[in-house]
Parts: C-alpha cells; sequence; structure tokens
C-alpha cells in the first residue's frame, strides 16, 4: 500500500499489476496483458510482465514488481503525467526545395524509432481543415537533425509533389503536426502559411493531344503534351498510362486499364509514343469502333503528379470487333448426376486454359434475378491504442 492508501495487486494470470484507490475504483498501473518482456523506459502499462509474483511499494510512491519469469525485479517510477506536445513556433517554411524546419515548444519527449503508419512529426498542406483535407504524409521525408522535449530540428526535401514530397508554394497553408513519441500523447499541431522564397514545383502533366486512335487493333498512339517527367517502371496499381472507355463519366463508368497492354515506344516530357493491341475486349485489351467515348490518363511517374486526362471520341477506321458469346439453346438439364449439356450460340472464341477466379462457363441456380453479383466485404482499419502514464 502507498501512502495515499492505494492497494496494489500482482495478478499472475493476466499479466498486470491492478491499483485499488481508496474509492475502491481498480485500474491497470503496469503490464498490457501479454506475457513477455518489453517496456523498458517506456509507459508502464505498455510494457509486458511474465508472471508477476509480488508487489511492494516505497515511501515515494515507486512500485517494485517480482516479474517471475523474466528473473528480474521491474520498477514503475512514480510521477505526474507527460504533458501533451506544444508547438509555439516553426520556422522558416519556405517555398524551397531543400530547407531545415525548427520546430519550437515544449513535452515533445525523447526520440524514438519511427514504427507504425502514423509518423511522429507530420508536414502536411490542408484547405481548411488541417486532419483531413489535402492530408499528406510528406513530414516521413524530413530526417531528424535533432530532438529535445522543447525543440525538433528537421532537414529534407519538400519541393515536389507525390510520395516524397509535395510542392510548398508561398501562400499555402500548412500545419505540423508532432505526437511524444516516447508516450504517445498528442498530436499538437500548429497551423500557419508558407512564406517567402523561391521553388520550382516539379508540373503536372497535360495532354494537347492524342493521335491517332482509330479503330484497328494494332496501333501507334501518340500522345503529346507537357509535364510527363521521365519514364519509370510501373509500381502499384495505379498505371502511368491508362486508355480507357467511358461513357460521361470517365474515372469511372466503364472503367479499365486496358493502357497496361499497349507498350511505351518512347517517352519525353512532351511527347510519349505507345504501340499496343486494341482490338478485343477483356483483359488484354478493348474493341474500339467509330464513335466510341475514350480517354488517355497521363501520370507523372517521376514525382507522382497528375493525372491530366484527355476525353476524345473514336475516329473513322476499320476494326472487326470479336463479337460477345450468345447462347441460343442449352440441351438437356435433366435431374441426373452424370449427363451430356450442349450449349448452342455463337461468339464462343476458342476454348483458353482457366485462369483468374472468373470460370469461362458457368452453371448457376438462381431464384429471379439471374445478373445479380455479390457485393464485396468491406475491409476495415484496426483502431489505433494509445496509453496514459500513472498519475
Amino acid at each position: 500500500m502507498d501512502p495515499w492508501g492505494d492497494l496494489f495487486i500482482a495478478d499472475m494470470l493476466d499479466q498486470v499489476v491492478l491499483e485499488v484507490n481508496p474509492a475502491g475504483t481498480i485500474s491497470t498501473v503496469a503490464g498490457d496483458g501479454v506475457s513477455g518482456f518489453s517496456g523498458e523506459g517506456a509507459l508502464a502499462t505498455s510494457a509486458e510482465l511474465n508472471y508477476p509474483r509480488a508487489v511492494t511499494v516505497d515511501g515515494t510512491g515507486n512500485i517494485y514488481i517480482s516479474d517471475e519469469q523474466n528473473f528480474r525485479v521491474r520498477e514503475v517510477m512514480y510521477g505526474t503525467p507527460t504533458p501533451s506536445p506544444t508547438i509555439t513556433s516553426v520556422t522558416p517554411i519556405l517555398p524551397q526545395q531543400t530547407q531545415t524546419i525548427t520546430i519550437t515548444g515544449s513535452g515533445f519527449g525523447s526520440q524514438t524509432a519511427y514504427t507504425g503508419d502514423s509518423p511522429y512529426i507530420l508536414l502536411a498542406d490542408y484547405t481548411g481543415t488541417p486532419w483531413y483535407a489535402g492530408y499528406s504524409r510528406n513530414a516521413i521525408t524530413l530526417a531528424v537533425s535533432s530532438w529535445s522535449d522543447s525543440q525538433i530540428v528537421l532537414t529534407g526535401f519538400t519541393g515536389g509533389y507525390g510520395t516524397d514530397g509535395m510542392c510548398i508554394k508561398p501562400g499555402d497553408q500548412l500545419y505540423v503536426e508532432v505526437w511524444n513519441p516516447q508516450t504517445g500523447s498528442g498530436p499538437a499541431y500548429y497551423p500557419f502559411t508558407a512564406g517567402g522564397g523561391t521553388n520550382t514545383c516539379a508540373p503536372g502533366p497535360t495532354i494537347t493531344s492524342v493521335s491517332a486512335i482509330l479503330p484497328q487493333q494494332t496501333q501507334t498512339i501518340t500522345i503529346s503534351g507537357s509535364g510527363f517527367g521521365t519514364q519509370a517502371a510501373y509500381t502499384g496499381d495505379s498505371p502511368y498510362i491508362l486508355l480507357a472507355d467511358y461513357t460521361g463519366t470517365p474515372w469511372y463508368a466503364g472503367y479499365s486499364r486496358n493502357a497496361i497492354t499497349l507498350a511505351v515506344s518512347s517517352w519525353s516530357d512532351s511527347q510519349i509514343v505507345l504501340t499496343g493491341f486494341t482490338g478485343g475486349y477483356g483483359t488484354d485489351g478493348m474493341c474500339i469502333k467509330p464513335g466510341d467515348q475514350l480517354y488517355v490518363e497521363v501520370w507523372n511517374p517521376q514525382t507522382g503528379s497528375g493525372p491530366a486526362y484527355y476525353p476524345f471520341t473514336a475516329g473513322g477506321g476499320t476494326n472487326t470487333c470479336a463479337p460477345g458469346p450468345t447462347i441460343t439453346s442449352v440441351s438437356p438439364i435433366l435431374p441426373q448426376q452424370t449427363q451430356t449439356i450442349t450449349i448452342s450460340g455463337s461468339g464462343f472464341g476458342t476454348q483458353a486454359t482457366y485462369t483468374g477466379d472468373s470460370p469461362y462457363i458457368l452453371l448457376a441456380d438462381y431464384t429471379g434475378t439471374p445478373g445479380m453479383r455479390a457485393t464485396p466485404e468491406t475491409q476495415l482499419p484496426w483502431p489505433s491504442l494509445r496509453g496514459a502514464t500513472r498519475r
């Protein structure tokens, strides 16, 4: 029992130490409920214990735990909670590519290695609502030059749009956000307006013309414009060049990644030349016919800026598109285990090896609505947990 009448219990099976205050309220003061060894120098309720056998407390409130299977005595030091970080100034934030940023305030704690998907320091652009609008994790590109409880100095690159930074211009609305990585307290954020300085931001791509897009199977497509950057290898699930069919809303309706089948013949900042196949529906292309509504979309793979898209209507030319299948009869479907089923019609094409998760032939029972598709499950993010210090 401590000098204030608090009783401490070593809960060996639950791997925690409990506190019962004079009012009878029970709380956890050490251990996260997981058997193991971790948490030295960090928050006591985030530490792992391994069969805490006994507990005692000294006259100043420090707790001592007999951590049996870790073969040691663990100490939980008495003290006031570490204050949440507060930012009083950020200087300078100038529109220049490489710079030093000094964050002054209090309660920053001590520096620890970055873990998880929430950086301890975040520099982001925003338009009115700093927590959400224009949210980006650009501060990950800024290296910590020095860190104390009252001042953090960063050095790094803020000169180009994309995953490696953002383009800061005079008058941009920005903010700096800081968490205390020792205790998880925070965040503190400091909104401000970018000051003077100079910066040449990498321009986003602009398409001025696309020629030719004619209804033919194999063709050369020339995309002219500016700001295309330099060619980089395709990574991720967003191609740098996209040729797609659409009906009125090019970003969504009829969306398909057909340009992946078009090889890059040449690439400069002002012109991209593609060669490839656009003659048949499916994953390997799409059937282009005169009057089809199409668009070309281009990202700058060097900076991640974009996209630029260019909507147009397919012009003249000739193309024999592979017809879609039509079933005229199925005979027989009888209630017997082994049978021969004959499907008659047209446009079935030639047999190919089954790939992917969509069979070429599907026999299914249905009740009234044959065209329905199952809705995929929605993946929900796990919540993040942050602790609090004792007292």
